[in-house]
């Protein structure tokens, strides 16, 4: 059986953290709301301190509350030229600091194909890239959780089964979105069954269209009414012995803008008050699925 504990809330709506006051307030009501894990941006710290010492201290904070660092995102574009060597730069950095305030998964997603490249171009700048910052992440037992992204490079079950297959590797791990596994169609309980303690983070949101323009062919509506069968998702999870975060995304942008005012801890409350029911419906083995 899945654990309470390992629901957490990804805090990239609270944007830059201009104070230790602000990491506290937001610790704080994630905890109040009964979460018990935190996904926070790289870029929501001062660039101009050291990074570990930030996180050391959010962790710090966060252990008066019951609230830890689930993992950190670094978004980077690792194929483009004109970004490449700056993003490697960044998330090699990133790794080593992570490391060092004793958090041990980084999630990172892949790229576009840029207009004018071949998709084999591309996957060999991919694969070089990727053979670079997953030296350091096995020097410093990091785990890269890589994450399948509609539209990227790695953008469902089997493109991300291709990166593994190239790079294999302990460290070389995924973060699931089941969401972004729908809009090809795959099979999201045999995914998991397959992809097994390869998974070292799991994002929770809903989904419900097909990929193409956000906000009109797909959303990501709140967690609950969209498309995808939560219950089985976390049962075939327990069937892996997942022991690692279960994260809510809350991308459901126009409501967020319209509705919530853009109100992060409503969108937190929100997004518990559906976990609640979702987990309820999991112990109790009450069918998700709306016929």
């Amino acid at each position: 059986m899945l654990d309470r504990k390992q629901i957490g809330f990804n805090a990239y709506l609270w944007g830059r953290f201009k104070s230790e006051e602000e990491i506290r307030n937001c610790l704080e009501t994630l905890a109040s709301l009964g979460y018990s894990l935190v996904e926070l941006k790289d870029i929501q710290f001062d660039p101009e301190k050291k990074l570990a010492d930030q996180l050391r201290k959010t962790r710090e904070i966060g252990s008066q509350f019951g609230i830890d660092i689930s993992n950190i995102v670094v978004l980077r574009n690792i194929v483009i030229p004109e970004s490449r060597e700056k993003a490697l730069k960044d998330i090699i950095n990133c790794i080593k600091e992570i490391s060092e305030a004793g958090i041990n998964v980084l999630n990172l997603v892949t790229a576009e194909i840029p207009e004018g490249m071949s998709e084999g171009e591309v996957w060999a700048i991919l694969l070089d890239s990727f053979e670079k910052i997953l030296k350091v992440a096995e020097e410093n037992k990091v785990y890269l959780a890589v994450e399948a992204i509609g539209g990227l490079i790695c953008r469902d079950y089997y493109t991300t089964r291709e990166l593994m297959r190239r790079l294999p590797s302990d460290y070389l791990c995924i973060t699931l979105d089941p969401s972004h596994y729908h809009f090809y169609k795959n099979d999201i309980p045999w995914c998991i069954l397959n992809w097994g303690d390869k998974i070292k983070h799991v994002h929770v949101k809903d989904v419900v269209g097909v990929y193409g323009r956000g906000g009109i062919d797909f959303l990501f509506p709140i967690l609950g009414e969209g498309a995808l069968d939560w219950v089985t998702i976390l049962k075939s999870l327990e069937k892996i012995n997942y022991k690692g975060a279960l994260s809510i995304e809350f991308e459901s942008y126009p409501y967020y803008v319209r509705c919530l005012r853009e109100n992060p801890v409503e969108a937190a409350r929100i997004s518990m008050q559906s976990m609640n029911s979702l987990w309820e419906a999991y112990t109790k083995s009450i069918p998700w699925e709306v016929k």
